[in-house]
């Protein structure tokens, strides 16, 4: 779209050229007699005294000139031609009557068109201006087209702040989970180990009390064995005295 409004600005501005009389070889000259400041991207700033170099006339009200290599237009009224201009137009003689009022405060020109930019103007009345209402669009396109990619390039920026974001995000579960499954893989561990230290303590519990088990029934053997004894003494005793 921008390189078929530059290619439309080209063709328009070679159109023009085409009709628009040629420049006379005379050189003409005004002097501010004002400071203008420019509101638009095609009109032409100066300051009081400026000289400007008048390229052509736009209009009764609008001049085209050349400042310090800038081109742009300028209201008439805020200058003053310095080598002669043909009879004036009765339109003319009038603009230049209502250009005279001025404010008796800031003694400025009074014109309806003073204080309005060219691409706010109505250039179906002025086919001159028409290449500076395209100029305008293309710079308005432009300018759009430089917010488009500025939006798309910080939404590009977010959503890669949010992939990040989202990355981190993963990397920090993953690293709560593998926490976790270590966690319970040492808890499940310690239980065990639990476990086998219960089973030993039983173990050791139980060997311990069949050796006491065996060492109450040696006893009660020996206990045994010495009354048997006892017991047969005493028989061999009685046996011996009967005798």
């Amino acid at each position: 779209e921008q390189r078929a409004a530059e290619q439309r600005k080209r063709e328009e501005e070679k159109r023009l050229a085409e009709n628009v009389e040629k420049e006379p070889e005379v050189q003409r000259y005004c002097r501010a007699r004002y400071t203008f400041k420019a509101e638009g991207a095609r009109e032409l700033g100066f300051k009081k005294k400026d000289i400007i170099r008048i390229r052509r006339e736009v209009d009764a009200n609008w001049i085209e000139g050349e400042l310090n290599d800038c081109v742009g237009i300028f209201p008439r009224n805020y200058v003053e031609i310095l080598d002669p201009e043909p009879p004036q137009t009765p339109q003319e003689v009038e603009t230049t009557f209502e250009s005279k009022k001025a404010s008796p405060k800031t003694d400025l020109p009074v014109s309806s068109m003073s204080y309005v930019p060219s691409y706010q103007r109505d250039i179906g009345s002025l086919p001159q201006l028409s290449r500076y209402r395209k100029d305008d669009e293309a710079d308005k396109e432009n300018r759009r087209e430089i917010e488009r990619q500025k939006e798309e390039k910080q939404r590009e920026e977010e959503r890669k702040e949010q992939e990040r974001k989202d990355e981190e995000r993963r990397k920090f579960e993953e690293r709560r989970l593998e926490q976790e499954k270590q966690r319970v893989m040492e808890q499940r561990a310690a239980e065990q180990r639990k476990r086998e230290e219960e089973k030993r303590l039983a173990e050791e519990e139980r060997k311990l009390e069949e050796e006491k088990q065996r060492v109450r029934e040696q006893r009660a053997a020996e206990q045994r064995r010495k009354e048997e004894e006892r017991r047969r003494r005493e028989e061999e005793e009685e046996a011996e005295e009967r005798r």
